[in-house]
């Protein structure tokens, strides 16, 4: 856990058994946990100090979880997985029946970043080369597609990681190393002054204001 200035804090817990995918829930201030492979858990949830909370569900549709972002409107979290495309959860990690997500090029999904303005979610598609479309998927918490006037253009060919900026509703792409692309809400590219150096990884996220 670090500060906005990169200042690590010291917490009480662990976060014992934490996986690589995370997702924060503003409503409960529980921070989830999700990891794929076998055995009947799938997802764990912490408080703010690492301690382990405890849930009655198991996430257990969950297989090979790549992002997760909390929906404070409706209290949900949706799950990006390599295998089961978008999955829904309820606070207490039990599945919400949601339809599949036909995600551009037929490919599963590799990076997840909901828009509170307009309660939309973006998502990109895995190793996309090959698409003379738009790989990046916009749809409701519904799970219907959403039509936007842009085209989201000059998205790399695999984006890792993406983030929406509710200060300025900006959607940020990672699409590797020192590549980031910002976007409106429509998918128009937006130029900006700074080029984003030293930024890799496999993690994007804005601090709120």
């Amino acid at each position: 856990v670090f500060d906005l200035n990169g200042n690590r804090i010291k917490t009480l817990g662990k976060f014992p058994g934490s996986g690589s995918v995370l997702a924060f829930d503003s409503y409960n201030h529980h921070l989830y946990t999700l990891f794929g492979g076998g055995g009947p858990t799938r997802g764990a949830a912490f408080d703010e100090e690492g301690n382990p909370a405890k849930i009655s569900g198991t996430f257990g549709d969950v297989t090979e979880p790549v992002a997760a972002v909390f929906d404070p409107f409706n209290r949900r979290i949706y799950v990006a997985d390599f295998v089961t495309n978008i999955s829904v959860y309820d606070e207490q990690g039990n599945g919400v029946k949601f339809p599949a997500v036909n995600m551009k090029c037929g490919n599963p999904p590799g990076a997840l970043a909901f828009d509170p303005h307009n309660r939309h979610f973006y998502a990109s598609a895995t190793e996309a080369l090959g698409c003379f479309y738009p790989i990046i998927t916009v749809f409701d918490e519904a799970g219907n597609i959403v039509k936007t006037t842009g085209t989201f253009p000059n998205v790399g060919a695999n984006p890792i990681a993406m983030t929406f900026d509710a200060h300025n509703n900006r959607l940020y792409v990672e699409n590797g190393p020192n590549s980031v692309t910002v976007y409106d809400e429509e998918g128009h590219q937006i130029t900006t002054s700074g080029t984003f150096p030293n930024v890799g990884g496999f993690g994007l996220v804005a601090a709120p204001q």
